[in-house]
């Protein structure tokens, strides 16, 4: 069936879900797929129930989902936010891990009277200082990522994530018109 409409099973990076991509573009990772996942708008247009509810959504929501200028700016921003947001994570978890073990370094250090490491001698406490600057950093260095991740996954639901809404609820119109019309052709 998705040969058919014109799409391929991605066999590689699947992670055991079954995953396909339009035939002619490159295949990638669950998360480079093709964002959107279904017909080319010219082919929805044809469809009277894809463009009655194509007209909907623009007089609703102010785009229009067979646009394919929208649809390509929807799915662009959706990459580049998943992106984006990998990204944050991974530096978020970095930090996070410094700054904790070296608060517990410090903390420990204060505990025993010792400088962690044995940087120094013990009047010293450019070590202390050190470590206070490097567990407070990275404890809110990954705070602020984490914080930023959450504004990078509401922007992407506010901007990008209703067009793609918008397109698959055209696609599923298209998609009961032509089971309407194959039962119909049955009986």
């Amino acid at each position: 069936m998705a040969d058919e409409v014109g799409f391929a099973r991605q066999t590689h990076g699947a992670k055991g879900l079954w995953l396909f991509y339009r035939k002619g573009t490159r295949p990638g990772s669950t998360e480079a797929l093709d964002v959107r996942g279904g017909p080319r708008p010219e082919e929805l247009r044809q469809s009277g129930a894809a463009r009655q509810l194509a007209a909907w959504s623009r007089e609703r929501d102010g785009f229009d989902p067979l646009d394919e200028a929208t649809l390509k700016a929807a799915e662009d921003g959706v990459r580049r936010l998943r992106a984006k947001r990998d990204r944050l994570v991974v530096g978020a978890f970095l930090a996070l891990m410094v700054g904790a073990f070296t608060a517990i370094a410090v903390g420990a250090a204060w505990l025993n009277g010792t400088l962690p490491g044995g940087f120094t001698k013990g009047d010293d406490w450019s070590a202390y200082v050190l470590g206070h600057v490097l567990a407070a950093g990275g404890l809110l260095l990954g705070s602020h990522w984490i914080r930023r991740n959450r504004h990078a996954r509401q922007e992407s639901r506010a901007r990008h994530e209703p067009v793609i809404a918008a397109y698959r609820d055209v696609v599923q119109a298209r998609e009961a018109e032509s089971e309407r019309r194959d039962d119909a052709e049955r009986r």
